[in-house]
């Protein structure tokens, strides 16, 4: 089994919203995502997703862009991003989805011989965005969900990688409550998404005090699935 990750595939076959605002690499996207899926996946590799899979605001309208996902090969692990709005409760998820694609928002799974805990995330002090009347609860809301599903991982003595949606960190990767608690339960690997057009200039790819942080927003990627197996070796 291989492990691979892609986010902000930001399907819209039935809610029509194009993605070519972001720049003309957005153009059928979905066909890119798809060849290079069929020409990197098998049936027994398994995908994270990282949030914001489907402009869709209900799930009656992310039928067709879950059967999307669901005729591609592979064992599918979605988290849940900031535009994700058809994303309810994870038992409406469960009940909806196929059994390929598997919904953790603030929950943990094995993968054999590792641990995955994903939580949303949140901004962080310090971006661009972040204002601080608006933004604070929530980022500290965030952290402690992250340090929940933590702690439910440390449980099992097994390698652990964490899902968010937002990146743990500012722009100038400063430390945040983010990349403390990650630091603090030695994860190996967090992988995120969120940033498209000029948020891509950062460098989000690095170590840092143990820990591996991997951006895998769909055109970072160039809209082909990344091998994290390399990353955890």
């Amino acid at each position: 089994m291989a492990l691979y990750a892609i986010s902000d595939l930001h399907l819209s076959f039935q809610s029509k919203k194009p993605m070519d605002v972001f720049g003309e690499s957005w153009k059928n996207h979905h066909e890119k995502i798809e060849k290079s899926w069929r020409t990197m996946i098998l049936p027994e590799d398994t995908i994270l997703i990282p949030g914001d899979l489907s402009w869709a605001m209900r799930l009656s309208e992310a039928i067709d862009d879950f059967e999307f996902l669901h005729s591609l090969p592979g064992k599918k692990i979605i988290g849940r991003g900031n535009h994700d709005y058809y994303w309810h409760s994870h038992q409406k998820m469960v009940d909806f989805l196929p059994k390929d694609i598997i919904p953790i928002d603030r929950r943990v799974i094995e993968l054999e011989n590792r641990i995955l805990v994903s939580t949303k995330g949140w901004l962080c002090p310090g971006a661009s965005s972040y204002v601080t009347s608006q933004d604070e609860k929530y980022y500290r809301l965030e952290a402690q969900r992250l340090e929940m599903v933590l702690e439910k991982a440390k449980e099992c003595d097994k390698e652990l990688i964490s899902m968010l949606h937002f990146p743990p960190m500012n722009e100038k990767n400063e430390e945040s409550l983010f990349t403390d608690l990650l630091e603090e339960y030695g994860v190996r690997l967090c992988i995120f998404g969120h940033l498209h057009g000029q948020g891509l200039k950062n460098k989000y790819d690095f170590k840092q005090n143990g820990v591996q942080y991997q951006l895998v927003s769909a055109d970072y990627l160039e809209f082909a699935p990344l091998l994290l197996d390399p990353l955890l070796d």
